[in-house]
């Protein structure tokens, strides 16, 4: 059964209510005997609807008469009474409407045969990919001899232990399944890209490469997680017992150091290179050991004044009022305001001359003024 539907309109798109719509059986059908008819009328709106069963039939519209004829299969699709009566007869078909079909049914059957042929192609590559793209390493693989360009699985080894023996960035648990990336460029270097995390402050993926016949360490490219963990820091601490000339937490940090909150005091300078705020760059020694007398960074300070310092962290903690490692230089900074021309000192002249660039000197801060 098909639903037949829409608006009853005129010429000039004007709706047309109180239509009746008769449909008279053209012939018997399984439901149908010939010559009943069903009738139904439009409403308020100009809207009808009718579910027809299938069959031949003569429509009749109250307002012009019959209007043509119908047929309604067990698969029609749903449409309108437009729809219906403008679907050509057999004997209204001609040689051009059915070569178009001929034609649509053709290209119909060539697009089904591509797509069945793509469909193949896509089997074998992934079939293909299977047995030659992505390789399963056995836990026994040594993975300085993995070289050749490809993708692999790699199951960790024997023991978590074992797997530093294959040549693992970290001990990686048996039965892992992790992705193991190898290209190769064509001056022979061979690198290596692992997609595995130690854990959630160290994710991966670890990378190595392997050129003049070794292999380099395997190493993180940095993001954004692991620098702000152990990269450089930049903090915002004041004045509240904090030596600032230290290292903080053992990684580099860049601090602003400012007086104690709600306070009118200044930095204390027995911590601070001037009682001016100022910020302090702090850049740790990666390969120091915790123990006194140890080179464990250089830290440069820049107060508001322009002024720079520097200081050497050596690990001796001393106390806090005095730590013992406590050495601000100041950096040379020459600060000449305006430009003196001094000439050439005669032996007449010679104190009058040096007089004159001492008194730069000052001007400049190089010495103290007297």
């Amino acid at each position: 059964m098909a639903v037949i539907s829409d608006v009853m309109r005129g010429p000039f798109g004007d709706i047309q209510p109180n239509v009746v719509i008769t449909m008279r059986a053209k012939a018997t059908s399984a439901k149908v005997l010939v010559s009943n008819s069903s009738s139904t009328a439009t409403d308020a709106n100009g809207k009808y609807s009718m579910t027809v069963s299938p069959g031949e039939y003569t429509v009749n519209v109250s307002t012009l008469g019959d209007v043509g004829d119908i047929k309604v299969l067990p698969d029609s699709a749903n449409g309108t009474l437009n729809d219906f009566l403008i679907v050509p007869t057999e004997d209204e078909l001609t040689p051009e409407i059915v070569n178009t079909v001929n034609t649509y049914r053709t290209e119909a059957a060539q697009s089904a045969a591509a797509a069945k042929g793509s469909e193949k192609k896509v089997a074998e590559a992934i079939k293909k990919m299977g047995e030659g793209g992505i390789k399963r390493l056995p836990a026994t693989t040594d993975l300085n001899t993995v070289m050749t360009a490809g993708i692999y699985i790699v199951p960790g080894g024997v023991t978590t232990q074992g797997s530093y023996n294959m040549n693992y960035p970290y001990g990686v648990g048996a039965g892992s399944e992790i992705q193991l990336s190898v290209s190769v460029d064509s001056r022979g270097a061979v690198t290596q890209s692992l997609l595995a995390s130690l854990n959630e402050a160290e994710p991966g993926p670890w990378v190595r490469v392997r050129s003049n016949g070794g292999w380099n360490r395997w190493s993180r490219p940095l993001d954004l997680n692991t620098f702000d963990a152990v990269g450089v820091q930049q903090k915002n601490f004041n004045q509240a017992g904090l030596n600032v000339h230290k290292p903080a937490t053992g990684v580099s940090t860049i601090w602003y150091y400012e007086a104690p909150d709600g306070t009118k005091n200044k930095p204390n300078p027995k911590t601070t290179p001037t009682n001016n705020e100022g910020i302090v760059i702090s850049l740790k020694n990666p390969s120091a050991r915790p123990m006194q007398g140890v080179f464990g960074g250089v830290v440069i300070a820049v107060d508001k004044d322009g002024r720079a310092f520097t200081n050497v962290d050596k690990k001796n903690p001393g106390t806090a009022d005095l730590p013992s490692d406590l050495d601000w230089r100041e950096l040379a900074s020459v600060r000449v305001k305006n430009l003196q021309s001094i000439p050439d000192a005669t032996a007449a002249t010679q104190v009058e001359t040096l007089n004159k660039i001492l008194a730069v000197m000052r001007e400049a801060g190089l010495l103290k003024k007297a």
